[in-house]
């Protein structure tokens, strides 16, 4: 019977674990990213919003209700933009994780069929570095929802109460 068999399916067991929390984390990334694209489509929106409140004078002779809205958009522009800083941290953070997990995959391979130099490498310090990052990047995220909702509730708080409906 061949002894390197067991030896190899163990070593193979052991590259798919780093595998896994790259599958994670490209889940992870695939929420990230999608809401980092709805938060930078709204600054984008309520920045044209202001060019055309600002286009329209409304900062010289404009209503007082143009003018409280031009003060909430800018505001809720710095707020979106400190929101998308969190969010681009946590996305770096996700993508170095990543790195970090194939890193370990490679060294562990390395370890297994590389040449003997390589062999005393110790893949565990990238693992763990990985699931550090990654747990920085959650960090980032939970902050993010913490801001989305703030940013929420100084748009319902700023709209004038006889506009709310229902």
């Amino acid at each position: 019977m061949n002894t390197q068999f067991p030896y190899a399916v163990l070593a193979i067991q052991a590259i798919l674990a780093p595998a896994v929390m790259v599958s994670a984390c490209g889940l992870l990334l695939l929420g990230l990213l999608n809401r980092y694209g709805v938060v930078m489509a709204r600054v984008r929106a309520l920045n044209e919003e202001r060019r055309r409140l600002l286009r329209n004078g409304v900062a010289a002779a404009g209503t007082e209700a143009e003018s409280e809205r031009l003060g909430s958009v800018i505001r809720q522009v710095d707020d979106l933009v400190d929101r998308i800083r969190l969010l681009r941290n946590a996305v770096v953070s996700q993508i170095i994780g990543v790195g970090c997990f194939v890193l370990t995959s490679l060294l562990i391979g390395l370890r297994v069929a590389g040449p003997e130099i390589l062999q005393r490498i110790n893949p565990l310090p990238g693992f763990l570095l990985g699931m550090a990052v990654v747990f920085v990047g959650l960090t980032f995220e939970g902050l993010d929802v913490v801001r989305a909702y703030r940013t929420i509730r100084m748009e319902v708080d700023e709209e004038p109460h006889g506009e709310r409906e229902g």
